[in-house]
């Protein structure tokens, strides 16, 4: 016990068995000195279950500092371990703070755990004036088990580089048998805590280096930012323009099925948290994984405040499906979710992938969003191709959607803002896209838009590059198009393109109106180039002035028209069939010029044997031989055909 101003250094083994309401170290508030453990402090059961309940015992401590006052010195762990298990217990408890300058420091090769419930790493009830630096490992298990809970503020910088894990399962490992499911019990499966909750002020920010990995293995966020009930402020960090850094890893684990997963969240409700310069995350890594229910990577509650967000790393959510009676069930996976409706800037460098196997995949949702918000994706400055996979929700507020690099793959939905879509720089988007209100402003530059719902959208004003194309979906059955609605200017560069992706197939020919300017005389188009048509179509394009239209016209082709010389006396019946075969309709879809589209149709011909249409009846060996020598890998290219405008 540290009762006066001194310090005290084990370097030896300290043990407690079977005792509640100790500490390996006790240090009243108050006094002024240093504590150091580079041995071990062990306060245990003498007799240690591995299953729950882990212990009856309780209030026990590793380091402890109690009382009303701060003290005055630093806690560190330069080497050796605290082991405690206990409920309602901690390896390392600040209760009374530490003043003048101190810190808790958590060396490399060095370790904490703690087993039982309502229990702590590290627990500060008490504000820290200086820093906190975690490079040893930290584990924590048990119900409401957290890794690190600071509920005061910190002066300077919390640093973590090291594992912090948290869980309330008694196994983190999901069984890979019917037995071993069946085996689970209600307690083997307890509500663990965050690895770490920061519920405090952070003087100099939140840094997540290159080792460090913090993990929730269940339905707790693996970082919890935010206060219950007043407020926090999370500062810059002096090593970047951000309050919270992600070099490493934070990850959130359901584990089993129907238990929830998310990476981070920042904001509690009763309490509000602003984060000076947003969020970054440098090449690291913010993930949740759920089984038959849902997963969220990253969400912003009510009550937090983050201007920006930057992404150069990976941001992913995964559900996959469950087990046994939740072998179809999934959930919704969103990547990205500002319920606070505080970002303005969100820009993405690398990866933010959203992926499940039922129910909505939601890269990025900013629909809570009124005061106005910007996404870009930008060149990564490397090999990396960037990419958001999943659909894009923007609010009321003014939208901007910068697509300058890599691909677009889900719906994107804006509201009822002034709104605009910009791609450039080869970008391609692949998905529907809405607009809730009148005013979009869609320029396609240098890039590929490609549309995947039928329907009219409202634009302000649309654009074509010199080498941007947008490719308008054909419901063939429904006889329904992509279109766009526009009351300002529509202008069409010289070597626009506008392409052409079915949904489903074309029986009969029909035209359809892509464009309708609201003003004749503000349509403006030389003439216009057919993009990528599936071959087994022919398509013409026309531009009325006088209605301000661009309309295409549509028919099946005939073998003659396809150039088929061989098997051409099958060619009608494996028109009627090709779109039996998911992949084989995909497969002739993607072929957009006559070398590709015969080297294709030549394998839907009966094979030497003479097995009549075996390609259509074996469906696997179709897709297997659609696969290996698609048209986009014959041809290497999206060549269309050039139309003269009519």
């Amino acid at each position: 016990t540290l009762d006066s101003n001194n310090s005290v250094t084990n370097q030896g083994a300290i043990t407690i068995d079977d005792a509640n309401s100790v500490a390996g170290i006790l240090a009243h508030g108050g006094n002024t000195g240093a504590i150091t453990n580079s041995g071990t402090i062990s306060v245990t059961d003498s007799t240690v279950s591995t299953t729950p309940p882990y212990t009856s015992g309780l209030w026990r401590f590793g380091i402890r500092v109690d009382g009303t006052t701060p003290f005055n010195g630093s806690i560190s762990q330069t080497a050796g371990s605290i082991s405690v298990i206990g409920n309602n217990s901690a390896a390392i408890d600040v209760d009374a703070g530490l003043g003048a300058g101190g810190t808790i420091t958590i060396a490399s090769g060095s370790s904490l755990s703690i087993t039982g419930a309502n229990s702590y790493g590290i627990l500060t009830n008490g504000a820290v004036s200086g820093g906190i630096s975690v490079s040893g490992g930290i584990t924590a298990l048990g119900t409401g088990a957290f890794g690190i809970g600071l509920n005061q503020s910190v002066g300077t910088q919390l640093y973590i580089d090291s594992t912090v894990s948290a869980t309330g399962f008694n196994s983190t490992t999901r069984p890979t048998t019917t037995a071993g499911f069946q085996a689970l019990t209600a307690a083997d499966l307890g509500l663990g805590g965050s690895g770490v909750y920061v519920g405090g002020s952070v003087g100099q920010g939140v840094y997540v280096d290159t080792a460090g990995k913090i993990e929730s293995f269940g339905s707790a966020p693996a970082m919890l930012i935010g206060p219950s009930s007043g407020s926090a402020v999370v500062g810059l960090s002096p090593s970047g323009g951000a309050g919270l850094l992600i070099y490493g890893a934070v990850e959130g684990n359901g584990v089993y099925d129907n238990f929830n997963s998310v990476g981070l969240e920042i904001g509690v409700q009763g309490g509000s948290v602003t984060v000076n310069g947003g969020v970054s995350v440098i090449g690291g890594i913010v993930s949740a994984n759920a089984y038959a229910h849902n997963a969220t990577a990253v969400i912003l509650s009510p009550g937090a405040s983050v201007p920006s967000f930057l992404n150069t790393g990976s941001i992913t959510a995964t559900v996959l499906a469950g087990q046994g009676a939740n072998a179809d069930v999934g959930g919704d996976a969103t990547a990205i979710v500002d319920a606070a409706g505080t970002l303005t800037s969100l820009q993405n460098n690398n990866n933010i992938t959203a992926t499940t196997v039922s129910g909505k995949a939601v890269a990025i949702d900013l629909s809570a969003n009124t005061a106005g918000v910007t996404v870009s994706q930008e060149p990564s400055g490397s090999a990396t191709v960037p990419k958001i996979v999943g659909d894009i929700l923007f609010g009321s507020g003014d939208a901007t959607l910068q697509l300058d690099a890599g691909t677009i793959s889900g719906d994107v939905a804006f509201g009822t803002g002034n709104n605009s879509f910009e791609i450039s720089n080869g970008a391609t988007m692949v998905g529907g896209l809405t607009n809730a209100g009148n005013s979009l402003a869609l320029n396609v530059s240098d890039g590929r838009l490609e549309l995947t719902n039928t329907g009219s959208v409202n634009l302000s004003s649309r654009a074509i590059g010199k080498t941007g194309e947008i490719d308008f979906a054909i419901d063939g059955q429904a006889g329904q198009a992509s279109s766009f609605y526009v009351v300002g200017a529509t202008v069409v560069s010289t070597g626009g393109k506008i392409g052409l992706d079915f949904t489903s197939k074309l029986t009969q020919a029909d035209t359809f109106t892509l464009i309708q300017n609201a003003t004749p005389s503000e349509l403006t188009s030389p003439p216009v180039a057919i993009g990528d048509v599936p071959y087994f179509y022919n398509a013409s394009v026309t531009t009325d002035s006088a209605s301000g239209t661009v309309s295409v016209a549509i028919h099946p082709r005939t073998a003659a028209e396809s150039g088929i010389t061989v098997g051409s006396s099958t060619f009608n019946q494996i028109f009627a069939a090709f779109d039996r075969d998911p992949s084989i309709a995909a497969a002739f879809n993607g072929a957009f010029n006559q070398p590709a589209f015969a080297h294709l149709y030549e394998q839907m011909l009966p094979d030497y044997a003479g097995g009549l249409f075996e390609i259509l009846a074996e469906g696997t060996d179709a897709l297997a031989r659609a696969q290996q020598t698609s048209a986009l890998a014959y041809t290497g290219s999206h060549d269309g055909a050039w139309l003269e405008q009519i």
